[in-house]
């Protein structure tokens, strides 16, 4: 896990912009999520997690809270399943699913951003028209840390 102080949102925002986070997060593993969700309640401090900042816009004010970044970057396949990391850049994903046969992610090659944002901020037409089956999500019920 990785702690940055003030961070300035614009080093990390695809649009350069926005203010300090009181703290920047990265996390790796659920364990180190569970965590900083409970350091986040014990002090009583809003956080939001993030993928790569190519969705965001925050504030030139910045964040009075934690920004928590998504870095659980993993592929795995066994024969036509898939595990992919919520923080795993989508379009590296699509490129290692083309380099060991497996189609259908092709249209998500352009959009930025990790492989649960895709899934969680835009599940439009592109996902319909891959003919990919999202099967199961594991996840931390992160609303029970919430501020």
């Amino acid at each position: 896990m990785t702690i940055r102080d003030n961070y300035q949102l614009k080093n990390f925002t695809t649009m350069a912009i926005g203010g300090p986070a009181r703290f920047f997060i990265d996390f790796e593993s659920v364990k180190e999520l569970q965590e900083l969700l409970s350091f986040a309640k014990e002090h009583s401090l809003p956080w939001v997690v993030v993928g790569e900042g190519s969705n965001l816009v925050p504030a030139d004010a910045g964040y009075a809270g934690i920004v928590v970044r998504n870095r659980i970057d993993f592929l795995k396949c066994k024969g036509s399943k898939v595990n992919v990391g919520a923080g795993a850049n989508l379009f590296a994903a699509v490129k290692k699913l083309n380099q060991t046969g497996l189609a259908g992610f092709e249209r998500m090659a352009g959009i930025p951003g990790t492989s649960a944002a895709r899934y969680t901020a835009a599940p439009g037409p592109t996902a319909r028209k891959s003919r990919i089956t999202w099967s199961q999500s594991r996840f931390s019920t992160a609303a029970a840390f919430g501020p």
